[in-house]
């Protein structure tokens, strides 16, 4: 039984390693970052590390939640507590900054959609005709 949670232990390390070495290439191809202070993004500079944000599923607790390095130090925030969420996330930043996340609602098969644009998060359900969310695909202008 060791054997088998060591196992599952380190899959899980590998897959969080892939997730947040895919969220930095996707934040510095997106112009996120800031990278030379341009304003026009681009790769991020040695003295100025991408700023990664990365929307993911608590499985033990059945949450959507998000983190991020944006400051200097990772922080972690619940976005979506309400039953069993946070599957299939998609994420996108607008220009001020703001986090956008669509994501599945497992408890009722519904497409949600989270925003901290108010400076709190918001979630709200986008569709809940028939079984629905599955692969959620975001874009921000």
């Amino acid at each position: 039984m060791k054997t088998k949670q060591r196992n599952s232990k380190n899959i899980k390390q590998i897959l969080l390693a892939l997730l947040f070495l895919f969220a930095i290439a996707v934040t510095a191809s997106c112009g996120g970052g800031g990278g030379g202070g341009d304003g026009g993004g681009g790769a991020p500079s040695v003295s100025s590390p991408p700023q990664v944000h990365i929307s993911y599923r608590d499985s033990t607790n059945t949450d959507l939640k998000y983190a991020t390095n944006a400051s200097g130090a990772w922080l972690t925030a619940t976005v979506d507590n309400a039953g069993d969420t946070g599957l299939y996330t998609s994420l996108a930043l607008d220009s001020s900054g703001n986090v956008h996340i669509s994501y599945s609602d497992s408890t009722n098969d519904d497409l949600k959609y989270a925003t901290n644009a108010s400076g709190a998060w918001v979630a709200a359900t986008v569709d809940s005709a028939g079984n629905v969310g599955w692969s959620t695909s975001l874009k921000v202008r």
